[in-house]
C-alpha cells in the first residue's frame, strides 16, 4: 500500500451504489488510486426511490477525517453530501487546518434525483467563504441555478469565479443536453500534482 497514491471521499452513502462514497470509491479504484471514505450520511434510497437520510453528526465527520490525515499522505479530497453550508465550512477549515495545501473538489449536493432536498438555501451567507477554500467546485445546470437564487447563471458563473474554479456539469441543461463548461479562476492555480 505505500506506493498507492490516495485519494478521500467525503460524502453520503448511498446503499444502491449509484452515487456517494461507493460510486467515489468504484471510480478512484478504476483510475488506479486507493480510495479512502468518510461518511457524512446514511440514506435510505435505491436508484427509483429516496425514503429518508440520517446526518452523521459532525463532530464524527471531522473525527473520521482526523484519523485517516494521522495515517495517509492525502493531497485531494472530493467533497459530496454534507448536511448544512456551516458544517461544510467546519469540513473543508478542518482539512486546510490539517492539509494546508489540499486541494479540494466540492461537488454542491443540493437534491437528490428524485426531488428531495438537503439544503433548505438560508445559509448562503458561507458559500464565498467555502467556494475559497476549494479547488474546484462541479455544480450540475440545476445546482449552479440554486446557489444565488438572486443572480442569473452568468452572474454566479462570474461571481464564484473570483473565489474558485468551477467544472459546470450539462447533464440537466436544457438547450444543450449533456454540455460542460469549465471556468478557471484566476486566482486559483489550476495545475493538480501528477498521480
Amino acid at each position: 500500500m505505500n506506493n498507492l497514491k490516495y485519494i478521500l471521499s467525503i460524502a453520503g452513502h448511498d446503499p444502491s451504489g449509484g452515487a456517494g462514497i461507493t460510486s467515489d470509491i468504484k471510480t478512484f479504484d478504476a483510475h488506479g488510486l486507493y480510495g479512502l471514505s468518510v461518511c457524512t450520511a446514511i440514506t435510505v434510497q435505491n436508484e427509483n426511490d429516496f425514503k429518508e437520510c440520517s446526518w452523521v453528526p459532525v463532530p464524527s465527520v471531522l473525527a473520521q477525517i482526523e484519523v485517516l490525515f494521522e495515517k495517509y499522505t492525502i493531497d485531494i479530497v472530493k467533497i459530496g453530501l454534507v448536511e448544512s453550508w456551516p458544517a461544510m465550512l467546519r469540513i473543508v477549515n478542518t482539512l486546510h487546518a490539517i492539509h494546508p495545501k489540499v486541494k479540494i473538489v466540492l461537488d454542491p449536493i443540493l437534491k437528490a434525483s428524485s426531488g428531495f432536498d438537503f439544503h433548505n438555501g438560508e445559509e448562503q451567507n458561507v458559500l464565498d467563504e467555502i467556494w475559497s477554500k476549494c479547488y474546484i467546485v462541479t455544480p450540475n445546470y440545476d445546482e449552479i441555478k440554486c446557489l444565488y437564487p438572486q443572480m442569473t447563471i452568468e452572474e454566479t458563473l462570474e461571481h464564484m469565479a473570483n473565489y474558485t474554479n468551477i467544472y459546470l456539469k450539462g447533464g440537466h441543461r436544457a438547450d444543450k443536453k449533456g454540455y460542460d463548461e469549465l471556468y478557471y479562476s484566476q486566482f486559483v492555480m489550476v495545475n493538480l500534482p501528477p498521480f
